[in-house]
């Protein structure tokens, strides 16, 4: 565990509703082979961020089919 940890920020054109977190999550992904999930605040949405793109879920049944997937 570590804290006050800087994640490279991705340099690639993202809406203008995607903030720091999911700037960071996609440079992250980009660098290494993580994966990143990102829960809205306000939406609730949750932000699956595999190799630099992300996918926007509404309901958790296709967050689990695509992490069974790419966690095999």
């Amino acid at each position: 565990m570590a804290t006050r940890v800087v994640l490279p920020l991705s340099n690639k054109k993202l809406p203008a509703h995607f903030g720091l977190r999911h700037r960071a999550a996609v440079g992250i992904t980009e660098k290494t082979d993580a994966l990143c999930l990102i829960v809205s605040e306000e939406s609730g949405k949750v932000a699956y961020i595999k190799d630099g793109e992300f996918v926007l879920f509404e309901n958790t049944f296709g967050l689990i089919e695509t992490l069974k997937i790419d966690l095999v």
